[in-house]
C-alpha cells in the first residue's frame, strides 16, 4: 500500500496487546504529509558557507548514496522515510533534505545544518532539511556521534524482541524537547535506540558504522522469525 502512496499509521501490535497508534503519532504524521516541517527554521547563506556546502556534498555524496541504496535493497526503511546525517566540522552536519527518497539522492538533497542551536534549525541549501533534524541536532550535542543514521523499518519498530532498547514513551517529530531521554538509552546501548511507534537511531564514526548498529538487530529479528 505504501509503494502505491498510501499514508499508514501503524497501530501498536505485540504479542500481548493490540492497540490503537499514540494520538500524537497520527497528528504528527499528517502534520508531516502536509507541511513537511513542523519547527522553526532560518535559511542562510553566504560565500563561507556556500563553500563548505559544496565542498561537504563532494567529499560525502557517495557515503550517503551508497547507505541509501544498501538499505533499500536489505529492506531496513520504507521509501522516503528515515535520515542520514554526517558531522562535516565542529558547527555543522550535512543532513538528508525533506522528502528525499534515500536510495535516489542527488547533491542537492544534501543540507548542511548547524549544530550550535537548542530551538530553531539553522540550514543552508536548496532544500529545507530532514523534518527530524532536532534529534539530530540534540544527538550530535550529547553524545560522541560523527555520524547518524534513522530507518523507519516496522519489524523492528514493533518487535517484541526488541522491546529493551524502545523509550518508554513515544518520541515526537520535529521537537527539540522530546528527542533528549533517548541519549542516556543510546550510550547504554552502544549507539542504538528505537524511538517508540518513530523508528531506529543508530550512530557511529561513519554512515556505515551507524548504520551497523540498526542491520545488527535487524539481522537478528530476521534470523528468529525464520526459525519459528
Amino acid at each position: 500500500l505504501e509503494s502505491w502512496g498510501v499514508i499508514i499509521i501503524w497501530p501498536e501490535i505485540t504479542n500481548g496487546n493490540v492497540s490503537m497508534m499514540d494520538y500524537r503519532k497520527a497528528l504528527d504524521r499528517l502534520y508531516v504529509e502536509e507541511s513537511k516541517i513542523i519547527f522553526d527554521s532560518e535559511q542562510v547563506s553566504s560565500p563561507e558557507i556556500t563553500k563548505l556546502l559544496n565542498e561537504s556534498r563532494k567529499k560525502y555524496y557517495s557515503e550517503f548514496t551508497n547507505l541509501g541504496k544498501v538499505q533499500d535493497k536489505e529492506g531496513t526503511n520504507s521509501f522516503t522515510n528515515g535520515n542520514y546525517s554526517i558531522k562535516v566540522d565542529g558547527n555543522w552536519a550535512l543532513i538528508t533534505a525533506t522528502g528525499s527518497k534515500s536510495a535516489h539522492l542527488s547533491p542537492e538533497d544534501l543540507t548542511l545544518i548547524r549544530l550550535d542551536t537548542t530551538d530553531k534549525v539553522i540550514w543552508a541549501g536548496e532544500k529545507m532539511p530532514s523534518c527530524d533534524t532536532p534529534m539530530h541536532i540534540v544527538y550530535y550535542k550529547n553524545t560522541s556521534a560523527k555520524a547518524i543514521a534513522h530507518s523507519h523499518c516496522s519489524k523492528m519498530t514493533y518487535s517484541d524482541e526488541l522491546e529493551v532498547y524502545k523509550t518508554p514513551e513515544y518520541m515526537r517529530y520535529g521537537r527539540f524537547d522530546s528527542v533528549l531521554p533517548p541519549v542516556s538509552l543510546l550510550i547504554k546501548n552502544d549507539g542504538f535506540v528505537i524511538l517508540k511507534f518513530h523508528g531506529e537511531v543508530g550512530i557511529g564514526e561513519t554512515l556505515l558504522d551507524a548504520y551497523s548498529k540498526i542491520k545488527y538487530h535487524f539481522d537478528k529479528v530476521t534470523i528468529n522469525e525464520k526459525a519459528k
